[in-house]
């Protein structure tokens, strides 16, 4: 059984001796793979919906479905509706891309990095590792499917997607340590490493709040100091669970790697 103490100083280890090159290779992971905490754009045109209905905007209270003015108004209005909302689906549509596309492998090579590093070979490049040929598009299918899969499961309201969320969580580290393995059996291995084991990982979660928060006071910036600390432990909790799936006969560690 880990516990979160044990994890965090084995972190705090490696960070000891990397600190600045993690905290370089998190900047760049968070520039080029996208912030889940972003938020999305919003437009702005003066104007609110009572405003609008008000006389802001049309006046409602005298449109006359006869006259060609008010026709004109409603058509213009709704050609406006139609190009907003093709806009945002291309923006919707870009920034999955993104993520599918780049994100995902930067995502798994920072994994790599923070894996090689606990083991004295700290080398930058390893966030980029995933684009080499023969890496990349595999990397790309798991990333595609977990992305699926958990909308999927999002769909059947929030709790659910969340914990299936955390079911997932480890196809980011299992294609870290092997970019060839084939998307279901990581789908399959994470579930089983995390049998047990998604109400801890999700209180290991929660422990970070108060470092978030000291981020949060020092203008946000501070947050991306944390970061490393944080992914390093995931790191941690990782190698933890995969020794624990070696020994109860779930992998080899050939499979990974080891």
């Amino acid at each position: 059984m880990w516990n979160r103490a044990e994890l965090k100083e084995r972190a705090k280890k490696v960070l000891r001796k990397y600190y600045w090159i993690a905290f370089l290779v998190t900047l760049v992971a968070s520039i080029l793979g996208g912030s889940q905490g972003a938020s999305a754009p919003s437009f702005s045109f003066g104007f609110n919906n009572n405003d609008f209905m008000r006389g802001g905007g049309a006046n409602w209270q005298q449109f006359n479905p006869s006259d060609p003015q008010s026709l004109k108004i409603l058509t213009a209005i709704l050609i406006g509706a139609v190009a907003l909302s093709a806009i945002a689906l291309v923006i919707v549509a870009l920034g999955l891309a993104f993520k599918l596309f780049v994100g995902g492998p930067i995502e798994v090579g920072m994994n790599r990095y923070f894996l090689e590093a606990r083991q004295d070979r700290s080398d930058f490049a390893n966030l980029f590792s995933m684009f080499r040929a023969g890496r990349y598009l595999n990397v790309v299918k798991a990333n595609a499917w977990r992305m699926l899969f958990t909308f999927l499961w999002l769909l059947l309201f929030v709790i659910p997607g969340i914990i299936k969320g955390y079911s997932y969580s480890m196809i980011p580290y299992l294609m870290a340590d092997n970019p060839g393995m084939d998307y279901q059996r990581a789908m399959k291995l994470s579930m089983a490493m995390t049998n047990g084991e998604k109400w801890n990982i999700f209180v290991l979660d929660l422990s970070f709040i108060g470092w978030y928060l000291l981020g949060l006071l020092a203008c946000c910036v501070g947050i991306l100091f944390v970061v490393p600390y944080v992914v390093a432990t995931k790191a941690e909790l990782y190698v933890t669970l995969r020794q624990k799936a070696i020994e109860a006969n779930l992998c080899s560690a050939e499979e990974l790697g080891q």
